[in-house]
């Protein structure tokens, strides 16, 4: 039976309904996950480039922290993608555009065949609830709002929760080996798992953002001292995104691999991938009721466009 705290990580990455500016670093949100703090979520990549390396590591992540929270609360853009999501071996495509009150999607394709005629209506009734329900957009934008800025704050912490090293640069990038700093004073169960981690990060000298992010549990993570659950040693997290346009980063890539025990000993168990490409800028005024219209739209497009690939 898989354990109602998953209930979070399913809204936050099958839905996607949060927006650019809503969402922390990837390093983060992994420490939210099935609401006993897993760790991980959005992340940031940028180009390479040349400029100087600077010599203080702690000093450089400190202003990636600031250049990354100025970002995440300036950014104001809408954008339509395509998403592919890899959970327990079931593949989903969707269609994913963004408004001012929400962002919807639609499922197009399952382990690559689109969707059959019952199914798409299913999809048309769904979309449709939710682009004319205001309520349930306001909630659900509400709640990633709220999750967006305990995240900031996890954020804030990083250049004092670890040590840093210079690996030297990689692509122009600046490479940084990252482990726990024994000093550091966890003040939430998610900074928790900042004792356990190690990892490497690349950062971006001249733009001061960072480029990806991977990290391993190398120590079992207890909390409650074991009663509320626990989260495995070796569990993984790796996370890239690029600029999809205007001066815009978007997480493309995110691989978790993390397992444990919740509450009351019921497993946890999270093995997901998610793969986000085809960005397209939308206008800043576009309602849900336009979205859902372009999603259906797009569908039908697809459908004429790649009839053999369409289910019986």
């Amino acid at each position: 039976m898989q354990p109602a705290p998953n209930k979070y990580f399913r809204r936050r990455l099958a839905s996607r309904s949060f927006r650019a500016r809503d969402r922390a670093p990837a390093f983060l949100t992994a420490g939210l996950i099935a609401g006993v703090s897993l760790f991980f979520s959005a992340a940031w990549v940028l180009q390479a480039d040349s400029a100087e390396k600077p010599s203080d590591a702690e000093a450089l992540v400190r202003e990636m922290v600031r250049a990354e929270t100025k970002a995440q609360l300036n950014d104001h853009s809408l954008w339509r993608y395509r998403e592919i999501i890899n959970r327990g071996g079931r593949k989903e495509t969707r269609d994913v555009v963004q408004t001012q009150s929400g962002t919807l999607d639609r499922l197009v394709a399952v382990d690559g065949e689109r969707l059959d005629s019952h199914q798409q209506q299913k999809e048309d009734q769904r979309v449709h609830r939710l682009a004319t329900n205001s309520n349930d957009l306001a909630k659900a934008k509400r709640e990633t709002s709220e999750d967006a800025e305990r995240e900031r704050r996890l954020l804030q912490m990083l250049p004092d929760a670890f040590h840093y090293q210079e690996q030297g640069t990689e692509d122009g990038l600046i490479h940084l080996k990252f482990s726990p700093n024994p000093d550091f004073r966890a003040s939430t169960r998610e900074a928790m798992v900042f004792h356990h981690l190690t990892g490497d990060l690349w950062i971006n000298s001249q733009a001061k953002r960072l480029a990806r992010i991977s990290g391993t549990l190398n120590s079992e993570v207890k909390f409650g001292g074991g009663l509320l659950g626990h989260l495995n040693r070796g569990g993984t997290f790796s996370v890239r995104q690029q600029d999809v346009g205007n001066g815009t980063w978007e997480m493309t890539n995110l691989d978790v691999q993390m397992s444990g025990k919740a509450l009351f000993f019921h497993s946890i168990t999270v093995h997901q991938t998610q793969e986000c490409s085809d960005f397209r800028p939308v206008n800043s005024g576009i309602t849900p009721e336009q979205a859902a219209a372009m999603l259906k739209q797009n569908q039908q497009a697809e459908a004429r466009a790649n009839p053999a690939s369409q289910k019986k």
